[in-house]
């Protein structure tokens, strides 16, 4: 929804906070590409779900 949120999810996981205190799976693995997913709540599906 907000890609400020995404931003410091990749901030924490590269850099750390504190800074060092990064994802210890970069030490044993290489990305290569990466993606978001949007999954919606169950309110908006049932509201997709409704009849136009």
């Amino acid at each position: 929804r907000y890609l400020w949120v995404i931003e410091k999810m990749l901030q924490r996981m590269y850099v750390g906070e504190p800074p060092g205190a990064y994802d210890r799976l970069l030490d044993f693995s290489t990305p290569h590409t990466g993606t978001t997913f949007f999954a919606p709540t169950r309110p908006m599906l049932q509201k997709l779900a409704e009849p136009q």
